[in-house]
């Protein structure tokens, strides 16, 4: 069951202004980005060999990314990024402490674990991670032509 202080993060994500230095041609927040991401997502899956995509995974990885993306989203993404080369271990496990109370009570703890597997393990569904990672590049790129 989701808890409020859960939900309450995904309508954030709903009024967070996107992290950007660059003029835009629209406004959007990080949940117009993350969806947009998702649908591009389901597209680049779709045009894989069938079978070689495992559509739960991405969708999990996409929750996980986007999750992460709420907690740490008053940080600008290049700076997130440079900040996890150094210290991902101590941001993962911010992240985690964050969202743990909200996260415990989906699939008694089953969820909770495997998000904590996913921020900690790179190598968990990484043909997924790969597929977000160009979604997030392509969704990017559409914000600023």
């Amino acid at each position: 069951m989701l808890n409020p202080k859960l939900i309450e993060q995904f309508f954030g994500a709903a009024s967070i202004q996107r992290w950007n230095d660059y003029p835009r041609m629209v406004e959007l927040v990080e949940l117009d980005k993350q969806a947009h991401k998702f649908i591009i997502a389901y597209f680049i899956a779709k045009m894989e060999p069938e079978g070689s995509i495992n559509m739960r995974s991405l969708i999990e990885a996409g929750i996980f990314e986007f999750l992460r993306r709420v907690v740490v989203t008053d940080i600008r993404p290049d700076v997130f990024r440079k900040a996890l080369q150094k210290k991902e271990k101590e941001i993962n496990s911010w992240v985690l402490s964050q969202l743990y109370d909200s996260l415990s009570e989906i699939e008694e703890g089953a969820f909770c674990k495997r998000f904590e597997a996913y921020i900690n393990d790179s190598s968990m569904y990484k043909k997924e991670r790969f597929i977000l990672k160009a979604a997030s590049y392509m969704a990017t790129r559409w914000e600023f032509s």
